[in-house]
This record gives C-alpha cells, sequence and structure tokens, in this order.
C-alpha cells in the first residue's frame, strides 16, 4: 500500500502518519515502522531489504520524509520498488511525503501514482526565475516588477537569480561588448547585495535601472 503525502503542512502529515501507526498497530505482532530522510538514503538496499525479507507474521511500515531530497540516481529504483513490490502488498505501508511542487520528485510521483496522493495544505508552485529573467533582458521592467512582487520571498534566493541572469546574457546578448558590460552589472549587484543589507526589491529595482541603461 502505497501513500504520497504532498503539500506545506508538515504537522498534518505527521499526525495522519501516527493515525495511521495506530490504527494498524492492533494484532497480535503489531506494525513495525522504519522512517528515513530522502537525503540521507544513499543506498536502497536497506529499504529493499525491508520490504523484501521482513518477517512473514508482521506488518511493514516505511516512512521516507522529504522524498524530494532523495539523489537523482536513486529515484528510478525507488519507482521499480514501488512497482514490483509495494502495489502488489497489502502488508505493506510505504509512505512518501514531498512538497509535490511542479520542480520536484514528488510532483513526478504524484502523475504515476495519482491514487496514492493525499494533500496536506496547499502544492506550492515554483519561482519561475527564467521567466523574470526573460522580461528583464527583453526590457519588459513593468511586467518584471509585478511577477517579482507575486513571488514568495521566503523562497526566493537573489544570488540563484543572479546566476541565472548571467546564463541568460552570456546565451542571449550577442554583442560581446554589451555583453561583458552587463556581466560586471551583475556582479557589482552581487557584490553589493552581501555588503549591503537592504531588501531584495531594492536590489531589484537597482539591478532594472543599470539594465536599462544598458539594454537598447
Amino acid at each position: 500500500m502505497l501513500y504520497l503525502l504532498l503539500g506545506n503542512d508538515i504537522p498534518a502529515k505527521r499526525e495522519f502518519v501516527n493515525r495511521l501507526k495506530r490504527n494498524l498497530d492492533t494484532g497480535l505482532w503489531g506494525i513495525s515502522f522504519e522512517s528515513y530522510y530522502g537525503k540521507d538514503i544513499n543506498s536502497l538496499h536497506s529499504l529493499h531489504s525491508l520490504v523484501r525479507g521482513r518477517s512473514l507474521t508482521d506488518k511493514m511500515g516505511v516512512v521516507v520524509w522529504d522524498i524530494d531530497s532523495l539523489k537523482s540516481n536513486l529515484r528510478n529504483d525507488i519507482r521499480r520498488l514501488i512497482d514490483n513490490y509495494v502495489l502488489h502488498k497489502d502488508d505493506i505501508l510505504f509512505i512518501l511525503e514531498g512538497l509535490g511542487r511542479q520542480d520536484l520528485f514528488s510532483a513526478g510521483l504524484a502523475q504515476d501514482y495519482p491514487n496514492s496522493v493525499r494533500i496536506f495544505g496547499q502544492i506550492e508552485q515554483p519561482v519561475d526565475l527564467f521567466k523574470l529573467c526573460d522580461l528583464v533582458i527583453k526590457g519588459e521592467f513593468s511586467s518584471a516588477l509585478r511577477l517579482f512582487d507575486s513571488i514568495d520571498m521566503d523562497k526566493f534566493s537573489f544570488p540563484q537569480f543572479l546566476g541565472a541572469m548571467r546564463f541568460k546574457v552570456e546565451k542571449t546578448i550577442g554583442d560581446e561588448r554589451k555583453k561583458v558590460a552587463l556581466l560586471r552589472a551583475l556582479v557589482k549587484v552581487d557584490i553589493d547585495s552581501k555588503l549591503k543589507k537592504e531588501s531584495h526589491r531594492l536590489r531589484f529595482e537597482e539591478l532594472l535601472l543599470t539594465f536599462d541603461k544598458l539594454l537598447p
């Protein structure tokens, strides 16, 4: 049996898992639960061993918190584990927890196993940094500001945005002199952002003013 717990309400997810434990812990032998965090799993050998080698008299529960942090080279393996064992065993409870955001691994799992999805809270949308960069490069500064203001700043990384901007400048600006000037401007904004304690929006406005002067 598979559960995919998605959304941003972590306490509600933990309560759901605890409720499952209480409901299932009624037999003579009870149910054995193992918990993992995705980022700590270096091999699926331990999960395979739990699922395939459990005691025949016992129910087994496995919880993987933050499945989105699972290493990319293990993601196909966990799908095979689900397809080959978990979905065919009623006495195995396999719980995977993630945010479910479109740019994350848990969203792909939700598409593959829609009947297993339980949503707690909200599924947030990713910050579209490249769309923001495109608006800046095109000189559509009013639209860029509106998009910027719609972004949740708790999930916005200004250094990551500057990195995306550098990538866009290098790929889209053909004039070498202009490209160098824009890249230097990005470096300056990056340095200023580390030295000055100013809001993300003020730094972004300064960047737009600089690009307005340098772009045609």
